[in-house]
């Protein structure tokens, strides 16, 4: 049975009768925009990472101040005690931080970086750090800009939340947003990492993660149930394909997403 076939028999009558219209798919990504580091040691308009390892330096940055959608700088030292990475990216906005050697010299990591949504979305926000890491050397505050106000702030945490943790929140696509990270381990160990990243589908039958559900969904499920694909055809979720999850998905779509 052919794609186009499975398609018609499957979701012809039955969708289109809900007289369900196509329409165009947003995926849930990150507009960068102006970048920065947020103080310390360089100036320019970029995020910046810098190892000092075995009293070799080793430093990179993101040099573009206005975009683009992905990019990403990060170094290492001259053994894998000491790492520090950004990434700006349009499906991840992250820092981390590892310095493990003990010894006296240090790691630096620092980004503030503008963004948009494409579309109102959902994002997943994690923290995982070792608190042995004074908390002035770490920052990981997300900030509405249009107007100013803190959608979130890692510091304003308990003590005994700030070690590992997640949250998810709603962004608007009514505000643009202002995201910053800082990492300075100082004379000894100190490993961390943040992250914003768009939330999991919490719809099945939004299969392509638009927000919608439209024909592009039907496809998606059906390239995938062909293909064998876990991820976007076994709706029941007991690890296999079969009829069984076309009628979940089915049911799924027609009762549309919360």
């Amino acid at each position: 049975m052919t794609r186009d076939t499975l398609r018609a028999c499957l979701f012809g009558g039955a969708v289109f009768a809900a007289g369900l219209a196509a329409a165009e798919a947003h995926a849930d990504e990150f507009i960068i925009g102006a970048t920065t580091h947020n103080g310390g040691y360089t100036d320019g308009p970029y995020a910046y990472v810098y190892t000092l390892d075995g009293g070799f330096a080793y430093d990179a940055h993101i040099a573009a101040p206005f975009g683009p959608t992905t990019a990403s700088a990060y170094v290492a030292g001259s053994t894998t005690t000491n790492f520090s990475r950004v990434v700006l990216s349009s499906e991840e906005l992250s820092a981390t931080n590892i310095k493990s050697d003990g010894l006296s010299y240090f790691n630096y990591t620092a980004a503030t970086t503008d963004f948009l949504v494409a579309d109102t979305m959902d994002v997943l926000i994690t923290w995982d750090v070792d608190t042995a890491l004074s908390s002035g050397n770490r920052t990981f505050e997300l900030l509405s800009t249009s107007p100013f106000a803190t959608v979130f702030d890692y510091q304003g945490l308990a003590p005994a939340e700030q070690a590992s943790g997640s949250t998810t929140l709603t962004l608007p696509n009514s505000s643009g947003y202002r995201v910053k990270f800082l990492f300075r381990s100082l004379n000894g160990s100190g490993e961390g990492a943040f992250s914003i990243t768009p939330a999991p589908n919490p719809c099945f039958a939004d299969c392509d993660g638009s927000g919608t559900l439209n024909v592009d969904d039907i496809d998606c499920f059906v390239t995938g149930f062909l293909a064998g694909d876990l991820e976007t055809s076994d709706c029941d979720g007991n690890g296999v394909c079969n009829i069984d999850d076309i009628d979940c998905f089915v049911a799924s779509f027609l009762s549309g997403c919360p």
